[in-house]
C-alpha cells in the first residue's frame, strides 16, 4: 500500500511541476506588464481588405455590426464585407444584403461540417474565385463590433509587412451580468498579459477568431482555408507559425465582442473550446516543441507550454479530485492529524496560491486598461472577486469537450445595438489614452458653442440651433486633409472653411514642419469670400510658430504660389483657393519647396500632426505685430515681374493680327493674363463685365469653370460684340484655362482634351520647325486625357508619360527630368480639366502661359487662313474622330459620402462585360493595379475591343463621383456609345 501511495505521490507532484511550468510562464507575462507592444508606424500606403464574418442565426446582431464595420475610419472603396450565412433557418442573410454585404448562403446537412471551419473554407472559395484583388482579410465573429480605427491600425501592421495579426479583444456587454463580467476580463486580460507581453518580446501570438487579420497572400498559398478544426483560430495560427510565419499583435486595433451571460452558455463555449485546442495541441504542439530543439527560438516553446494548458486542465480535473479525496480518507483512516494537515494545506492553496493570484491579476487589468473597459469600478468589483470561479469552469468544461464531442447550440446574444456602442464606448474624446476618435456631432456642435468667439461664426451656430441636418453636415466629420490639402463649404463647423479650421491645419503643418527643421513658408490667395481673411489667419500662425512667411499684397494666381514658393526657396507654400468651385467653397492647398502639390507619403505625414491640434487652443498675435517686425514680408513686384518673364520666355511667336475676348471670372487672372496677352502682341483685348474684376460671390457666373458652357455666356456674347476671333476664360485662381473659336458666324467650345491635343501639334511641330524641339521631347498627360495626344506625339519621337490625375504627378514627372539635368525635354505637360503647363518655371498647370500660347496658336493659324476648329479637324481626319464627355454625379453631406461610397463598393463586385455593346477587353482598379508604376488611387478603367472607355474616379476635394466618356468611331456611332455610357450611369449609380 505505502508503495501505491509513492507511487501517486510522485505522479501528483510530477502533474503539479508541469502545472507550475504553464502558470509559471503566464505569470512571468503578468509581471512583464510594464513592456510596451511593438508599434506600427502611420502608413502612407492603404491597403485592400476583405473582411468575412461567418453567422449561423446571427439575425438579432448582424445587422449592428455590420453598422459598425461600415463607419470604419478608412476608404470606403479600400475595403469589401463577406457574410457566410451558414445553415442559417433566420433572416440573417437578408439583414446582411440589406446593409451592404455580399452574402454566401451556405447549406450543409452533415452535422459534423457545421461548425465556423466549413464556413470560412466555403466564403474563401468563393472569394478567391470571384473576387480576389485584396492585400488582406480581416475575421470578424457576427457580434463583433471594431472600433472606428481597427482597419486603419492593421493597414500600418500590414504596410509594415505583417502576414498576420491579432488585436486587443474587448468586451461590449461586460457589465451585463457577472457572467459576463467574469467572461471579459479574462479575455481582456489575456490580450493586456498575453497579447502585450509577446509584443514586447517579439514573440508569436495564438490567434482568436474576432478581428484576426490575415495576408490575401497566406490565403492564396493554401489555397483557400483549410484549417477545419472546433478552435480553427488556433489551429490555423500554430500551424502557420509551425512553417515559419510568426502572428503578431497590434494593441491599438480593438475589437468589441459578446460574452456569454450565463453559466450554460459558458459552459458550451468552454467545451467547444476544449474539443479544439486539444486537437490542436496533438496536431501541432509536439512539431512546435521539435522546432524549438531544431531551431532554439523560444518563440516555439511558449506556444508548445501555452497548448499544453488543455490537456494539463484536463488531466487536472480528472486527477487532482480524485487524489485528494482519496489522500485525505485514506490518512483520516489512518492518521487523522495527517487527514487535517491536507484540508489546510488544501485551502491555504486554493486561497494563497489561486484565488488571490487570480483576483489580483483582475484587479491588475482593470487598473492598467480601465480607459479601454469603460465601466465603472464599482460595476466590475464582483466580477474581480468571482474572476478565480472562471478557470474552474473553464477547466470543466474543456475537460468535457475533450471527453464528449459537444454540439453547437445558439449562444444568447446581448442587446447592445450599434448606437449604444457609440455612445458608451466612442462618445469621449479618448478610448484609451493613445488612440484619438471622433466624438459625435452634437457634442462637437456643443463644444464649438461653449468655445467659439468669433462673432460671425457664432452667429451661425446659433442659426443651426433647431437644425438637426444642418449640424449633422457641419460637424459629422473634420474636413480630410490630403494632397489637394482642404476644400469645404464656408460657414461654421469642423466640416466647413472658417478661422478656426484654417488655424488648425496651420498649426499641424507649422508642427510638421518643425519637425523637419522647416524654416519658412509663402501664402497667396485668391478672389473668394474670405480668401484674404484665411491667408492673413494662416501667416499669423505660421509668424507665431517662428516660421518666417512671405504673402503676396493682393490675390494672386495659383501659379504664382508655385513660383513664389521656388523663388523664396521657401519650405512649405500654401495657396488659399477652392480653384473653380461655386462661391459657397473655399480651400486650402500645400506645396512642397518644389512648388508641387504634396505628395501623398507628405500628405499623410501631415495628416498626423493635424490630427492631433485643438483649433481653440491656437493663440497668436495680430498680423500687423508679426508684420512690423518682419517675420511676416509682404512680397515686392519685382517677383512678379520674375514669374511674367518665365512665362514669357515660353513664347514661340508674336499673337499679332487677332482679337481676344478675355473674362477672368471673377479671378485672380484680371491683370496677368491681359499683360501677357499684350507682351505678346495681341492688340485687340476686350474684356467682359462684370466678369473682368475679383469678386468671391461670382453673381453671373454660379459654378465660375471655364469648362462649363453657362460660365461662357457673358463672354461669347462679348465676343460676338466685338467680332473677336477666340474668347479665353480663367477660373478664379486662374490655373484652368477654357475657350471658344470663331466658327463662322458662331463661336465653338473647344474640350480640354481638344486644347490639349492642339497645344502638343502646335508646340511640338512649330518647335521642330525653328529647331528648339529636344530630341526625345516629353509630353506628361493623366490617364483620363484622351489617347489621341499620344498618337499626336509619337510623330516626333516623343516620350509620353500617363500619370494619375492631379498636376502634382506631372510635376513629379518634370521633378525627375530636372535631377537628370533634362528639364528642356519637356515640352507639355496637360489635363483634360483644362489644365496645361508649358516650361519648369512652376509645378502646376498654369492658365497664364497656356492663355498666352493659345493666343499664339490662333494666330498662327489664322495668318494660314485657318481656325482652330479647322485644325481639330484635320487633327481627326489623321487620326480618327476622338469624342469625350465628362459626367459627374454630386453625393453632398453625410448621407451623400455614404451613398457614394457603397455605389463604388458595388462597382467593384460587379464590374461590366460590355459597353455599349462591346466587349470589356481591359479592366484597370488602380488601387490594385501593379501593370503600371503608378501609386494606388480610387479609379476604375473599363476599355472595350473597339476602343469605347469609361473612366470613373471619385472626386479628391468634392462630393462628386467623375465619369469620364470615350468613344472613337464615326460621329453618329460616336453619339450612341456616348448615350449608352450615359444611360449606364445612370443605372449603376442613381
Amino acid at each position: 500500500m505505502e508503495t501505491f501511495n509513492y507511487v501517486l505521490f510522485i505522479i501528483n507532484y510530477v502533474i503539479i511541476a508541469l502545472f507550475m511550468v504553464a502558470l509559471g510562464l503566464q505569470i512571468i507575462y503578468i509581471l512583464l506588464f510594464f513592456l510596451p507592444a511593438k508599434k506600427y508606424p502611420k502608413a502612407e500606403e492603404k491597403k485592400r481588405f476583405g473582411i468575412i464574418i461567418c453567422a449561423r442565426n446571427e439575425a438579432d446582431v448582424i445587422g449592428a455590426t455590420l453598422e459598425t464595420i461600415f463607419k470604419q475610419n478608412y476608404p470606403r472603396e479600400l475595403f469589401d464585407v463577406f457574410v457566410v450565412a451558414d445553415n442559417c433557418t433566420d433572416n440573417t442573410a437578408e439583414i446582411a444584403r440589406q446593409k451592404g454585404a455580399t452574402v454566401f448562403e451556405r447549406f450543409d446537412d452533415d452535422p459534423s461540417h457545421r461548425r465556423v471551419s466549413y464556413a470560412l473554407k466555403y466564403g474563401f472559395e468563393n472569394i478567391l474565385k470571384d473576387y480576389d484583388n485584396y492585400d488582406a482579410f480581416i475575421r470578424f465573429d457576427a457580434d463583433n463590433f471594431p472600433h472606428p480605427d481597427y482597419i486603419t491600425k492593421m493597414n500600418d501592421a500590414v504596410c509594415s509587412g505583417v502576414k498576420l495579426a491579432r488585436g486587443y479583444n474587448n468586451s461590449k456587454n461586460i457589465t451585463q451580468n457577472i457572467i459576463s463580467s467574469i467572461s471579459g476580463l479574462w479575455y481582456i486580460r489575456d490580450s493586456r498579459f498575453n497579447g502585450q507581453t509577446r509584443s514586447a518580446l517579439r514573440l508569436g501570438q495564438l490567434m482568436s477568431g474576432p478581428g484576426m487579420t490575415i495576408s490575401a497572400e497566406i490565403i492564396r498559398k493554401n489555397g483557400g482555408w483549410i484549417d477545419m478544426g472546433f478552435c480553427e483560430d488556433a489551429d490555423f495560427s500554430l500551424r502557420e507559425l509551425n512553417e515559419g510565419t510568426k502572428a503578431e499583435y497590434v494593441k491599438d486595433a480593438i475589437v468589441y465582442e459578446d460574452q456569454p451571460v450565463s453559466l450554460k452558455d459558458t459552459f458550451r463555449r468552454n467545451m467547444r473550446m476544449g474539443r479544439g485546442l486539444n486537437t490542436t495541441f496533438r496536431k501541432h504542439g509536439l512539431r512546435a516543441l521539435g522546432k524549438f530543439f531544431t531551431t532554439f527560438k523560444f518563440t516555439y516553446l511558449d506556444m508548445f507550454i501555452t497548448e499544453l494548458f488543455v490537456p494539463l486542465a484536463c488531466v487536472a480535473c480528472l486527477w487532482f479530485p480524485a487524489y485528494y479525496i482519496y489522500d485525505f480518507v485514506y490518512k483520516l483512516l489512518t492518521d487523522y492529524a495527517a487527514a487535517m494537515l491536507v484540508l489546510d494545506m488544501l485551502w491555504k492553496i486554493l486561497v494563497f496560491a489561486y484565488a488571490i493570484p487570480f483576483i489580483a491579476q483582475a484587479l491588475l487589468v482593470c487598473i492598467l486598461d480601465r480607459k479601454r473597459i469603460k465601466a465603472p469600478f464599482y460595476k466590475l468589483l464582483p466580477g474581480i472577486i468571482l474572476f478565480p470561479l472562471f478557470m474552474i469552469f473553464y477547466a470543466l468544461g474543456i475537460t468535457l469537450g475533450v471527453l464528449f464531442k459537444p454540439k453547437w447550440k445558439a449562444t444568447k446574444r446581448s442587446a447592445v445595438t450599434a448606437e449604444q456602442f457609440t455612445k458608451e464606448f466612442l462618445g469621449e474624446n479618448n478610448l484609451s489614452g493613445d488612440i484619438a476618435i471622433n466624438m459625435s456631432y452634437m457634442e462637437k456642435y456643443g463644444l464649438w458653442r461653449e468655445k467659439v468667439t468669433d462673432g460671425k461664426i457664432s452667429e451661425q451656430l446659433s442659426a443651426m440651433e433647431n437644425d438637426e441636418k444642418a449640424k449633422e453636415n457641419a460637424f459629422y466629420k473634420d474636413l480630410e486633409f490630403g494632397t489637394g490639402g482642404l476644400r469645404g463649404e464656408i460657414g461654421a463647423g469642423t466640416n466647413c472653411l472658417n478661422v478656426y479650421t484654417i488655424a488648425k491645419v496651420t498649426q499641424g503643418v507649422a508642427d510638421c514642419m518643425k519637425s523637419h527643421g522647416y524654416k519658412t513658408a509663402a501664402i497667396a490667395y485668391d478672389s473668394r469670400i474670405n480668401s484674404d481673411l484665411f491667408a492673413r489667419r494662416a501667416a499669423e500662425v505660421f509668424a507665431s510658430n517662428g516660421i518666417k512667411t512671405y504673402i503676396t499684397r493682393e490675390l494672386m494666381p495659383t501659379p504664382f504660389l508655385s513660383f513664389l514658393t521656388r523663388e523664396k526657396k521657401a519650405d512649405i507654400g500654401v495657396m488659399i483657393t477652392a480653384s473653380h468651385n461655386p462661391a459657397k467653397y473655399n480651400g486650402y492647398k500645400v506645396y512642397g519647396s518644389d512648388g508641387c502639390q504634396l505628395t501623398d507619403a507628405a500628405a499623410n505625414e501631415m495628416t498626423g500632426f493635424i490630427e492631433k491640434v485643438n483649433p481653440f487652443e491656437v493663440i497668436t498675435d495680430a498680423f500687423e505685430n508679426y508684420s512690423a517686425n518682419g517675420i511676416i514680408e509682404t512680397v515686392d513686384d519685382g517677383v512678379e515681374e520674375k514669374y511674367l518673364s518665365c512665362v514669357e520666355s515660353r513664347s514661340l511667336m508674336r499673337a499679332d493680327g487677332i482679337k481676344i475676348a478675355y473674362t477672368p471670372l471673377n479671378g485672380t487672372g484680371y491683370r496677368l493674363v491681359p499683360e501677357m496677352l499684350k507682351r505678346v502682341g495681341v492688340a485687340e483685348i476686350f474684356p467682359v463685365p462684370p466678369q473682368d474684376k475679383p469678386d468671391g460671390n461670382f453673381a453671373t457666373c454660379t459654378y465660375p469653370n471655364p469648362e462649363k458652357a453657362e460660365a461662357l455666356e457673358l463672354g461669347l456674347c462679348v465676343a460676338k460684340e466685338c467680332g473677336a476671333d477666340l474668347l479665353i476664360a480663367t477660373d478664379p485662381d486662374a490655373d484652368r484655362m477654357g475657350i471658344a473659336v470663331k466658327n463662322g458666324d458662331d463661336y465653338a467650345l473647344m474640350t480640354g482634351n481638344e486644347v490639349g491635343v492642339l497645344l502638343t501639334d502646335f508646340l511640338f511641330s512649330v518647335r521642330k520647325e525653328n529647331g528648339t524641339l529636344p530630341e526625345k521631347p516629353v509630353l506628361v498627360k493623366t490617364i483620363v486625357s484622351t489617347a489621341l495626344a499620344e498618337k499626336v506625339a509619337a510623330k516626333y519621337d516623343a516620350e509620353v508619360f500617363d500619370v494619375l490625375t492631379g498636376f502634382k504627378y506631372i510635376g513629379d514627372v518634370i521633378a525627375k527630368l530636372e535631377k537628370r539635368g533634362e528639364e528642356d525635354r519637356f515640352v507639355l505637360g496637360y489635363e483634360e480639366s483644362y489644365g496645361y503647363l508649358s516650361g519648369s518655371y512652376v509645378r502646376d498647370k498654369d492658365a497664364v502661359v497656356a492663355s498666352m500660347l493659345t493666343a499664339e496658336m490662333a494666330a498662327y493659324y489664322k495668318k494660314q487662313g485657318k481656325t482652330l476648329v479647322d485644325r481639330i479637324r484635320e487633327i481627326y481626319a489623321e487620326y480618327g474622330t476622338y469624342e469625350h464627355k465628362l459626367v459627374s454625379k454630386e453625393y453632398p453631406g453625410a448621407e451623400g459620402n455614404a451613398r457614394m461610397k457603397e455605389l463604388l463598393a458595388n462597382l467593384r463586385n460587379n464590374l461590366p462585360d460590355t459597353l455599349s455593346g462591346s466587349k470589356v477587353v481591359k479592366t484597370v482598379d488602380y488601387l490594385t493595379q501593379t501593370e503600371f508604376d503608378l501609386p494606388k488611387s480610387n479609379v476604375l478603367l473599363f476599355r472595350t475591343e473597339d476602343g469605347t472607355q469609361l473612366i470613373v474616379r471619385p472626386s479628391g476635394t468634392e462630393p462628386l463621383i467623375k465619369f469620364y466618356l470615350t468613344a472613337c468611331k464615326t460621329p453618329e456611332e460616336n453619339k450612341v456609345i456616348l448615350q449608352n455610357l450615359q444611360e449606364l450611369i445612370n443605372t449603376l449609380f442613381a
